[in-house]
């Protein structure tokens, strides 16, 4: 029987199930994040796209659509970033 007693063991499995589900989460939402990433890129390439074929003007950082999309992919590395950290701190050896 675990140190403890069985009060000791329930605890260490509770324990054990609760960060299960914290990596879970935070797996999860990385995943949602690299794809709103993905869905950025993406209409950032279909602007440069546009431009080449000469549908759009030209393709600068002044333009007010790729300075959102910008800012969002900035946003969007940011917080994956903080993900993989938080997945890191909780599997140090991954």
């Amino acid at each position: 029987m675990p140190k403890g007693g069985l009060y000791g063991g329930l605890k260490s499995a509770g324990n054990a199930i609760s960060d299960f589900g914290d990596k879970s989460v935070l797996r999860i939402e990385l995943q949602q994040l690299k794809g709103k990433k993905n869905t950025a890129l993406g209409e950032l390439g279909k602007i440069a796209y546009k431009t080449f074929l000469g549908e759009e003007k030209s393709l600068s950082a002044e333009n007010e659509e790729i300075k959102k999309i910008m800012s969002e992919l900035k946003d969007l590395d940011s917080n994956i970033k903080k993900h993989e950290d938080a997945l890191k701190k909780t599997n140090p050896e991954a």
